[in-house]
């Protein structure tokens, strides 16, 4: 990514955290200025203040003679969607059986994917849909706009189909669920908190709002409009900025993982293919048809096609897999050994034979990534709709939503990354204080050695000069032998130590060499293993990787492991335990902890250490 398209994703950061800071969250709509942080702030978290007579498409050569009722007819024939089955719902005769419709509860089958358009989505379409009929080009009247911001603050969501929406003269059947909502229909659900069953109808009344009567024109402009569409695009297109954010962090924590080179990351580079950063300007058009004029003209220009998204969507899919791609390349070579640079074989702490722990996470990121490739592909399955009317379809909606799924698939990704690269990190530690410790001891084993046999002379020389030529061998063939278990490890690495001592430029010092080699390999062997056990044990227990770390990445690892509370993982934090019958404590398992930083990664909770790394980032470029 380019400079500024960071500091687009920055002043993002920045201005979420503000509003979030502030908890007292208003968006002022004026139908021009607004951002993709208001619409998320809006319909996530919080509250809006705001400074015809023809039928529809293919039927617009018939002339209705009740112009009101048109606008009534026109909601309630375009809530076609399919939802959860509801008490309201018509009900075939068998449906009174105590047995299923052909004897099978096809409930139970369903994966987790909602047939319903989630809430903040919803919300989302209705700050849109706001800001555009503010511009005063749609010919509604105030009522209309002050019944859509009642929605906003009593937050009466509509329950409204996620499928059925071909985005070509606007989202015509998910608007209809905000439109009929408005008009308090009995057959309108509340996408309520709580899941309890509630109408449009029972939940304007006991908020005390009264339910409005559409005039002409105002049923048109309230289903005609890209709103749900662009509404979803702009939460999507946050959501991807900030993982591509979480990318850039998540990258140099593989790179210091893996004992990588900065070298790619000089601004010189970035400064000589520089990458300057259409969701906004959805967001603040006037998408309905036709437009009124300030002269009280209507015009007719088709301003619902919203290929914009679309296009905004697809690009973001791909920009979504090409970040998975990175970010799994470097997930599988922090797991295997032979791209690691010196981690064990799927990041165990424990003997490789008895532990293969993150295997699971190399398996899940194949799978994840994979999956983000399915979806990046255009959703471009065009086809001809309402009487040939609808002729070229944008499916923005349609693409909005593959474009949340990917954002979530990425996203466990991200998750699983950063549960390897903690893992990673902490075994580079664990691996850095046993040599630390280990050091004096090995150079003291040679000495005593050395002057174990007469005869040999240069003691101090031969200590120092051939002590460090055997620790540079030693911490080579503990690297190059992580495969193995302990006992067959150090076995190795003390043989693997014989070369480099009996090719020794000043062996003729030693009175017997063979004999102070095999004294020196039995006592190394024994005090490495028993260096080793200790320092595993201690650090499974009590370690810590943050004193070795970089600014950035101690960030992220503190957030990870005292924030999130995730630790070092060994077969100890995830084995099965043996619970008595009623007994209700942690057991947790390796998916669990994923899943702890999926949600934060979702939910916000990541958002204060992301914007502390780029502030400290920007900081020491400055």
């Amino acid at each position: 990514m380019g400079g500024s398209d960071v500091d687009d994703i920055f002043s993002q950061l920045e201005k979420t955290y503000s509003l979030l800071k502030a908890r007292d969250i208003s968006i002022e709509l004026d139908g021009l200025t607004l951002d993709i942080v208001g619409v998320v702030c809006a319909s996530r978290l919080g509250e809006i203040i705001y400074g015809v007579n023809t039928g529809f498409g293919g039927s617009a050569d018939l002339r209705p003679k009740e112009l009101k009722e048109l606008q009534h007819t026109l909601t309630r024939e375009l809530t076609y969607g399919v939802l959860p089955p509801a008490s309201r719902d018509h009900k075939p005769n068998s449906a009174n059986d105590d047995q299923p419709l052909y004897g099978f509860d096809f409930q139970r089958e369903n994966t987790l994917e909602s047939q319903y358009i989630p809430w903040s989505w919803v919300r989302a379409a209705i700050v849109v849909r706001l800001n555009s009929l503010i511009k005063r080009c749609s010919a509604v009247r105030p009522v209309v706009v002050e019944s859509l911001q009642n929605l906003l603050t009593f937050d009466i969501v509509p329950m409204t189909p996620l499928r059925g929406s071909i985005s070509a003269s606007g989202d015509l059947n998910p608007l209809a669920y905000i439109s009929g909502m408005m008009q308090g229909k009995s057959t309108i659900r509340v996408l309520s908190k709580d899941r309890e069953e509630l109408y449009a109808d029972t939940a304007l009344r006991n908020a005390g709002l009264k339910p409005i009567s559409l005039e002409a024109k105002e049923g048109l402009a309230l289903v005609n409009g890209t709103a749900m569409s662009a509404g979803a695009g702009a939460l999507a297109t946050y959501d991807a900025n900030h993982l591509a954010a979480l990318a850039q962090v998540l990258t140099a924590m593989s790179v210091e993982a893996l004992n990588g080179t900065t070298e790619s990351f000089h601004p010189f580079l970035s400064e000589n293919r520089p990458h300057p950063g259409q969701i906004h300007i959805e967001c603040n058009s006037a998408t309905d048809n036709p437009l009124i004029d300030h002269q009280g003209r209507a015009l007719h220009g088709g301003n619902f096609q919203a290929k914009a998204v679309t296009s905004a969507m697809e690009k973001t899919r791909q920009a979504m897999q090409a970040i998975g791609r990175m970010l799994f390349a470097q997930c599988v070579e922090l797991i295997n050994p032979a791209t690691s640079r010196g981690l064990p074989p799927n990041l165990v702490a424990e003997e490789p034979s008895t532990s293969g722990i993150f295997k699971a996470i190399d398996l899940h990121v194949a799978a994840l990534q994979s999956e983000l490739g399915f979806l990046s592909a255009p959703v471009n399955h065009v086809q001809t709709a309402e009487m040939g009317n609808q002729a070229l379809n944008s499916l923005a909606l349609i693409s909005a939503r593959y474009t949340h799924a990917s954002i979530n698939v990425l996203t466990e990704l991200a998750a699983a990354h950063l549960l390897s690269l903690c893992q990673a990190l902490d075994l580079r530690r664990m691996t850095s204080q046993f040599l630390d410790s280990c050091r004096p001891h090995f150079f003291l084993a040679i000495s005593q050695a050395i002057q174990a046999q007469p005869g040999t002379t240069n003691h101090s020389l031969l200590s120092s000069e051939l002590g460090e030529i055997l620790w540079q061998q030693m911490k080579t063939a503990f690297s190059n032998s992580t495969h193995m278990d302990d006992d067959e490890r150090f076995k190795h690495i003390a043989e693997t130590l014989r070369s480099p001592f009996m090719t020794y430029k000043n062996l003729h010092c030693f009175s017997n060499p063979l004999a102070t080699f095999n004294q020196f390999s039995v006592i190394s062997e024994e005090l490495l293993l028993d260096h080793w056990r200790q320092q595993r044990e201690f650090y499974l227990v009590h370690g810590e990787a943050t004193e070795s770390l970089g600014a950035g990445t101690r960030q992220m690892y503190t957030f990870v492991r005292k924030t999130l509370d995730i630790p070092f993982l060994s077969t100890r934090k995830i084995a099965t335990p043996h619970l008595e019958d009623g007994e209700n404590r942690l057991a947790p398992s390796l998916g669990s902890y994923t899943g702890v930083l999926y949600r934060a990664l979702r939910d916000g909770t990541l958002l204060p250490c992301l914007k502390q790394i780029f502030s400290g980032a920007g900081a020491e470029n400055t």
